[in-house]
């Protein structure tokens, strides 16, 4: 995702002997969250990181455009979030607009409250939004067309913490 450097990006993790979990969490955090999905970051700064400055921003918006870090939103109107039809939706109505993702404890949005992009070490979950992103991307790998219709129909939210 840091296209300024030239080279490819690979998503990169390691075994932590002795503790399995938090290595196949992290291993699919990093290759399916940011190798296959492009997503961007869920959790909020460690020391209290304060909203992005105008270069993080334009960075953010500039990766958007290359269909990168869908999965955040710099405004928390409901209606201009990209996973906007989800909200209100019977089958996802824990989607919404909650704050802090991208490192930041504000300015940066994300859909639901804990997944795999916000805590790799305790959570297996990828948000509904997150999900439909994943679908669309290995249908457009396989030459099919994608239909929500039939996403909700096959999608499942096992394993979403905090039900």
């Amino acid at each position: 995702m840091w296209e300024d450097l030239g080279l490819p990006n690979v998503p990169l993790t390691f075994y932590i002997p002795g503790n399995l979990k938090w290595s196949m969490s992290t291993m699919i955090h990093e290759t399916v969250g940011h190798g296959i999905g492009r997503f961007g970051e869920e959790y909020t700064g460690d020391l209290g990181s304060s909203a992005p400055d105008k270069d993080d921003v334009e960075w953010g918006l500039r990766h958007q455009k290359k269909g990168w870090l869908m999965n955040l939103s710099g405004t928390d109107v409901p209606e201009e979030v990209p996973w906007a039809h989800l909200i209100g939706h019977p089958a996802y109505s824990y989607v919404g607009v909650y704050p802090g993702a991208g490192g930041y404890n504000t300015g940066i949005y994300k859909s639901e409250r804990f997944t795999i992009m916000d805590d790799s070490t305790n959570y297996f979950y990828f948000a509904a939004w997150c999900r439909e992103l994943l679908v669309k991307r290995i249908k457009e790998f396989a030459g099919e067309d994608f239909s929500f219709e039939e996403f909700v129909a096959n999608d499942s939210d096992e394993g979403r913490p905090y039900k």
